[in-house]
């Protein structure tokens, strides 16, 4: 399977998003890239909860073995600090292993039909999805790369069900569990395929079946060892366990925002997939029976059917189920329709690609604070959290902002830090927000403190800005960030787009 032109230049484009510095979701930074900094380069920064030895919800393993070499080459042998470098080079390796892996899947899930193949990669090469999320460093593109291996193994033993393929339950099982200690969720894209394999395939082959469970709980050992030790924990550390626990409390889950049961498949699919909604659900009885004797679209029933039971429900956890729902829309091919497949994802690339939040890397990468050994005190608010990794300070506190008994307040602040300071305001009120900046001015008049927003909220910031003792300097400003968080109807200067950094010191 030659790439074309086409693909050639499909592909480029896409590796010009993937190295863009748009921000779609705190976590592609909080669960990979600010505890991988921490630990190689010894800095401080953010510790989220599910690196927090209390919890242990998120295991090292799956992390040290994709992205370590990267970090030990840099931190170790290189000796670069640069959080531009770092953060580009993870995106590539993100691209760029998706491109491979994928290539080499279609190869085994569709092993008989060229064109089909040849189509389905280039639905894959023009999604939006491939250009931003799979880009990007979340938990949810590693569980895409390995799904994808995955189901690459049950093609095998299936298309080959005569064969004795043990070294390939070996493989299997390595692949699966470190599926789900990078992610919990992943045997619900597993699940559905797993029984037709086992049913096609493990029935005649029993002792391959005892291979694979001995290699998961092998490797399930391992992880375990690995994670209570990185943990330095007293008890074993099993993080999808504890995972799971956690999600299994609405509480718990309540924090990060609770959805409808059929957002998944009403809203956050839709989205993924846009025009090609309309060819998912099976159009007759030929395709039905077809679809459950698909593999690829038995993990899209299985994702969706599971996932949904949970009430926090984000887009980005279905973006593994691309490559498969591509396979699927290659059935109903037409020009026309790929033309508008084409149109929607360069719409949704520009926006989520290219400029959704972006002015806070952006921000980040032209101040250059990493190069600083001090910084001030570093406000802010209505933005998505700073990925602090980017400061590279080996000095820094963090405090942000909880809710206590319905009451937003800051954790641990300390109004008495005036270096090395990041406040994280996320989307507080217009009170908070002029009481944190005020109380660190009033500490210490003689300091200067650093506010950080989108300039969707500039009319609220004027309103804090317009005091007698207060100067400013905006020191930064730029037009590449959108907003799309803080829009008000009543207000068309919300649908403004930029962010700005400005200074502020008392005046008498």
């Amino acid at each position: 399977m030659l790439l074309s032109k086409f693909e050639i230049f499909a592909i480029s484009i896409g590796i010009l998003v993937s190295i863009q510095p748009s921000y779609i979701h705190p976590d592609e930074h909080f669960q990979s890239l600010e505890i991988l900094t921490q630990f190689f380069y010894g800095i401080k920064g953010t510790i989220p909860w599910e690196y927090d030895p209390q919890n242990g919800a998120r295991s090292f393993v799956p992390l040290m073995l994709y992205y370590g070499p990267i970090f030990y080459f840099f931190s170790n042998i290189l000796h670069i600090n640069n959080p531009v470098i770092l953060l580009y080079c993870v995106r590539l390796q993100h691209s760029l292993s998706f491109l491979l892996i994928t290539y080499i899947a279609l190869c085994y899930i569709i092993p008989k039909n060229d064109i089909h193949r040849s189509r389905t990669y280039a639905y894959v090469i023009t999604s939006y999805v491939t250009w931003s999320f799979q880009s990007h460093s979340f938990s949810n593109s590693l569980e895409t790369l390995i799904l994808l291996a995955t189901i690459t193994t049950f093609s095998i033993q299936i298309g080959r069900s005569n064969e004795n393929h043990w070294w390939l339950s070996i493989f299997q099982g390595i692949l699966i569990t470190l599926g789900i200690f990078n992610r919990m969720t992943f045997p619900a894209f597993i699940l559905l395929p797993s029984l037709i394999v086992f049913w096609k395939y493990f029935l005649k082959h029993i002792r391959n079946f005892l291979v694979l469970i001995l290699t998961i709980f092998a490797t399930s050992a391992v992880c375990i060892l690995v994670d209570t030790s990185l943990y330095d924990s007293k008890t074993y550390i099993i993080a999808p366990m504890n995972n799971f626990l956690y999600n299994m409390s609405v509480s718990n889950l309540s924090k990060h925002g609770l959805h409808p049961r059929y957002t998944h498949i009403l809203v956050n699919l839709p989205q993924l997939i846009g025009p090609a909604m309309l060819y998912i659900v099976p159009h007759n009885k030929r395709e039905v029976k077809s679809s459950f004797m698909s593999l690829q679209m038995l993990s899209i029933y299985s994702a969706l059917m599971v996932l949904s039971i949970f009430p926090h429900q984000e887009l980005r956890f279905l973006t593994p189920l691309l490559p498969f729902v591509c396979i699927k829309i290659t059935e109903h091919h037409s020009t026309t329709f790929f033309k508008i497949w084409v149109g929607f994802n360069l719409i949704m690339g520009i926006i989520i690609g290219v400029f959704h939040q972006s002015g806070i890397a952006d921000t980040l990468m032209k101040q250059k604070y990493y190069q600083e050994q001090n910084i001030s005190v570093h406000i802010w608010w209505k933005a998505y959290s700073p990925p602090t990794w980017m400061y590279m300070n080996d000095n820094l506190t963090v405090s942000t902002t909880n809710f206590i008994e319905n009451i937003e307040r800051i954790d641990n602040i300390n109004f008495g830090i005036h270096e090395n300071y990041i406040i994280d305001l996320k989307g507080s009120d217009l009170e908070l927000a002029n009481d944190t900046i005020w109380n660190f001015i009033r500490d210490d008049f003689t300091k200067n403190l650093t506010l950080f927003y989108p300039d969707s909220v500039e009319g609220k910031v004027l309103q804090i800005l317009n005091n007698t003792h207060l100067s400013y300097e905006k020191v930064y400003h730029t037009r590449r960030h959108l907003d799309l968080d803080h829009l008000d109807g009543d207000d068309l200067t919300t649908f403004i787009p930029g962010f700005s950094v400005i200074e502020l010191q008392y005046t008498q």
